[in-house]
C-alpha cells in the first residue's frame, strides 16, 4: 500500500488494513479511485523478477476522509482550579473517617496532634494517587511517560537538588520579609482548632508543616522520609505534573501550561511562604519532566528535595549542624541565591540541548506529534525511538563552571554550618535542651555560646530562660539585663526581665519593664501574659483579666494566657456559674496547648473540677499531674490527692 501522510500527526506512514495510524492511532477511511477498486486482487510478480516497490508502482492515488480527531486531554485553568478544590474536599472527606481510627489505635510516640497531622497528610497522598489513576485511564503508564529515564538526565536530576532547595529557601525567606513589613502583628498562619483539639483543615499544610518536620527530627528517619519525602514526592507528581500538567500543556503550551500547574502546586500548600517557593519549584519539576519525558525525573527530585530538608531538619534538631540563626531560619546569602540560580539556568540548558524526542523509524525520522504539547509515551503502534541529540561542549562546559561556583559558594557559609562549635550552634543545641525539659544541659551550651561569641544577645536570653525555670532567679535577671544592654530594641528582652524581677518580688520594677516591652511591641503575647500575672500577685484581678485576654486575642495558641486567665476567673468566688464555666474551659484549653505536660495546669484543671463538684474527674486529672511533675513537686500533688480523695468519700457516704 502507498506511503501517504497521516492528517493528524502528519507522519510519513503505511496505513493498517483497517485505516489506523500506526504512529497516533488516527482512523482513516480509505476511498480508491475509479480507476483502482478495492476488489482488485493482489498478485505476485513474475518468477524471476524483482517485487515491485512503491516508487515502482503508479500511486493509488487513495483519499483520506477526515474522521473526527482524537480526543485532546486539554483542561482550562478554571476547571484546573476545580480539580485542586474537590481534591481540597475529598482529603477533608477521608482524614474525617480516618483520623478517629488512627488515634483509637494509640501507642504512639508522637503526640495527638503529630499523630493527626502525619494521618492526614498520607490520606492527602493517597487521594492524590487515586485521582490520578482514575482519571489516567486506560493506560496510566503511557499516559504519565513511566518509562526508565535517561541515566545522563538522572545525573542532572542530582545536580539541580542542591541548587534548587537554596532558591526555593532564599524565596521564601524574602516573601516572609515582605509578611512582616507589611503586616508586623500578624502571627504564623495556624489551622484552627476544633473543640475536640483537632485541626480544622485535616491537611495540616500552613505552620503545621513546618512544626511536623521539626517533630520528625526526633524520630526514626524512615517515618520522616515516607511521610514527608517518598508519598509526597511519588503522589504529587501524580497529580500536579501527571494529571493536571497534563491537560493545561496541552491547553496553554509549554510555558502557559508549566506556569499554571505551578500555580496550582503552589496553591495546593495553602500557606504564602510555601506557596512562594513551592511556585518556583513548580516550574523546575515540570521542565525535567518535560525534557527527560519521563515521570520519574520530577518524582526523583522531589524527593530528594524534600530529603533534603529533612536532612537539615534532622541535624539541627540533634544540634550536629545549625543552618541559621536564632530564629532557625535558613540563611542564604546572596551570592549563594545568585550561585544557585547560575547552576539551575546552566544544567536546564543542557537538559533541553539533550532532551528526549520520540522519532518514527522510517528514512524521514520525522517527530511524533499528536498535535499539542505532550509528555505521553506515543502508542505501541507508532514505530519509533526514544532518541536524544547531544549535549553542545559550550554548554557542557558552562554547566561545570557553573556547578564549580556554586560549590566555592557553598564552602563559606557551610564552613559555619558545619562547626559545631559556633555560638550560634551551641545556642541550638540549647534550645533543644530546654525543650526535653534539660535545663542544665541547656546552660551549658548558651555559657560555650557566649564564650565563642560575648555580644550574642540571643544567647543571653535564652540562658536566663533556663536560670529561671530552674529558679536561679538573680541569674535570670544579670542575663536578661547584659542583653538588654547588647540589644535595647527588642521587646521580649524587657518582658523576660519583667518576669525575672516578678519572681524576685520587685514587682513595681517588673511592671515598668512590661509596660516597656509593651511600648515597643504592643503585639507581644508574653509582655501581657508576664503584666497580667505582676497584676494578679498584686490583687488587682480585672487588670490581669484585661491583659490575658489580650494575650489570647494577638495569640491565640499561648497555653499560658488560657491559663492565667482561667485562674484569675476561678479566683472570684462571688461570681456566677458561667464564669466558673469559662474558667474550666480556658484551663482546659492551656492543657490542650501545652498538650498536658505541664503539671500546675494539670493540677489547676483538676481542682476546677473539683469546684464543679466532678470529684471522679478531678481525682484523675490530679494523678496525672503526680505523674508529670518533677519528684521534688510529687509530694504536694500528692497531698491534694488526698484530700480529693478524702471529700469523694465522704460525698459517698453522704
Amino acid at each position: 500500500m502507498e506511503i501517504i501522510r497521516c492528517p493528524h500527526c502528519d507522519v510519513r506512514i503505511i496505513p493498517k488494513n483497517d485505516g489506523e495510524c500506526p504512529a497516533c492511532g488516527y482512523q482513516m477511511l480509505l476511498v480508491p479511485d475509479d480507476e483502482a477498486t478495492a476488489d482488485t486482487p493482489m498478485t505476485d510478480p513474475p518468477t524471476g523478477e524483482e517485487p515491485a516497490t512503491s516508487e515502482d508502482l503508479p500511486p493509488l492515488d487513495l483519499e483520506p476522509v477526515e474522521l473526527e480527531p482524537l480526543a485532546s486531554p486539554a483542561m482550562a485553568l478554571v476547571p484546573a482550579f476545580g480539580w485542586l478544590v474537590s481534591l481540597f474536599a475529598a482529603q477533608t472527606v477521608a482524614a474525617v473517617m480516618i483520623v478517629p481510627l488512627v488515634l483509637a489505635i494509640g501507642g504512639f510516640q508522637l503526640s495527638q496532634r503529630y499523630v493527626v497531622m502525619i494521618a492526614a497528610l498520607v490520606v492527602a497522598d493517597l487521594v492524590m494517587l487515586t485521582l490520578s489513576l482514575i482519571n489516567l485511564k486506560p493506560d496510566p503508564p503511557r499516559q504519565l511517560s513511566l518509562r526508565p529515564i535517561n541515566p545522563f538526565h538522572l545525573l542532572l536530576v542530582v545536580l539541580l537538588t542542591v541548587p534548587t532547595w537554596f532558591v526555593c529557601q532564599a524565596v521564601g525567606n524574602r516573601v516572609a520579609e515582605v509578611i512582616d513589613r507589611a503586616f508586623p502583628a500578624a502571627e504564623p498562619v495556624q489551622a484552627a482548632a476544633t473543640p475536640d483539639g483537632l485541626p480544622a483543615l485535616p491537611l495540616g499544610y500552613t505552620s503545621y508543616l513546618d512544626e511536623l518536620f521539626e517533630a520528625l527530627g526526633d524520630q526514626p528517619w524512615y517515618l520522616g522520609f515516607v511521610v514527608i519525602c517518598l508519598l509526597p514526592g511519588v503522589c504529587e507528581e501524580l497529580f500536579f505534573r501527571g494529571f493536571l500538567g497534563r491537560g493545561l500543556l496541552a491547553r496553554y503550551g509549554p510555558v502557559g501550561g508549566i506556569a499554571a500547574t505551578s500555580l496550582l502546586f503552589g496553591l495546593f500548600h495553602i500557606d504564602p511562604i510555601q506557596v512562594s517557593y513551592t511556585i518556583v519549584l513548580g516550574i523546575v519539576l515540570h521542565c525535567v519532566y518535560l525534557w527527560s519525558r519521563s515521570l520519574w525525573g520530577p518524582m526523583i527530585l522531589h524527593i530528594l528535595f524534600n530529603s533534603t530538608s529533612l536532612l537539615a531538619c534532622k541535624l539541627q534538631y540533634n544540634g550536629i549542624y545549625y543552618f541559621g540563626g536564632p530564629d532557625e531560619v535558613v540563611q542564604v546569602p546572596f551570592y549563594l541565591t545568585a550561585a544557585s540560580c547560575l547552576a539551575i539556568v546552566a544544567i536546564a540548558i543542557v537538559m533541553k540541548q539533550t532532551k528526549v524526542v520520540f522519532q518514527s523509524a522510517d528514512r524521514d525520522q520525522t517527530e511524533w506529534n499528536p498535535g499539542y504539547c505532550t509528555t505521553v509515551t506515543p502508542p505501541e503502534s507508532f514505530a519509533g525511538v526514544a532518541t536524544q541529540e547531544n549535549a553542545g561542549r559550550k554548554a557542557i562546559v558552562a554547566a561545570c563552571v557553573a556547578c564549580v561556583i556554586f560549590g566555592w559558594a557553598l564552602y563559606y557559609p557551610a564552613a559555619d554550618w558545619l562547626n559545631p562549635q559556633t555560638a550560634s550552634a551551641h545556642v541550638n543545641r540549647g534550645q533543644r535542651h530546654v525543650e526535653q525539659q534539660e535545663f542544665e544541659e541547656a546552660v551549658i551550651d548558651f555559657s560555650q555560646a557566649i564564650d565563642a561569641d560575648p555580644t550574642l544577645a540571643e544567647a543571653y536570653r535564652s540562658r536566663a530562660e533556663a536560670y529561671r525555670v530552674l529558679g536561679h532567679y538573680q541569674a535570670s535577671l544579670d542575663d536578661t539585663t547584659k542583653a538588654i544592654e547588647l540589644d535595647p530594641t527588642q521587646a521580649m528582652f524587657y518582658a523576660d526581665r519583667g518576669e525575672a524581677l516578678r519572681m524576685l518580688e520587685r514587682r513595681e520594677e517588673a511592671l515598668r519593664d512590661c509596660d516597656r516591652a509593651v511600648e515597643l511591641d504592643p503585639e507581644l503575647p508574653w509582655a501581657y501574659v508576664i503584666r497580667g500575672g505582676i497584676h494578679s500577685d498584686n490583687g488587682d484581678s480585672p487588670a490581669a483579666i484585661t491583659d490575658y485576654r489580650k494575650a489570647i486575642q494577638l495569640d491565640s495558641s499561648n497555653a499560658w494566657a488560657y491559663y492565667g486567665l482561667g485562674y484569675e476567673l476561678a479566683n472570684d468566688l462571688d461570681a456566677p456559674p458561667r464564669v466558673l464555666k469559662e474558667a474550666l474551659w480556658s484551663v482546659e484549653t492551656a492543657c490542650e496547648l501545652s498538650e498536658w505536660s505541664d503539671p500546675d495546669m494539670i493540677a489547676a484543671l483538676a481542682m476546677l473540677h473539683a469546684e464543679s463538684n466532678r470529684i471522679d474527674q478531678a481525682i484523675e486529672y490530679m494523678k496525672m499531674a503526680i505523674k508529670r511533675a518533677p519528684l521534688g513537686m510529687k509530694g504536694e500533688y500528692r497531698a491534694m490527692l488526698e484530700d480529693l480523695e478524702r471529700q469523694q468519700l465522704a460525698d459517698r457516704l453522704d
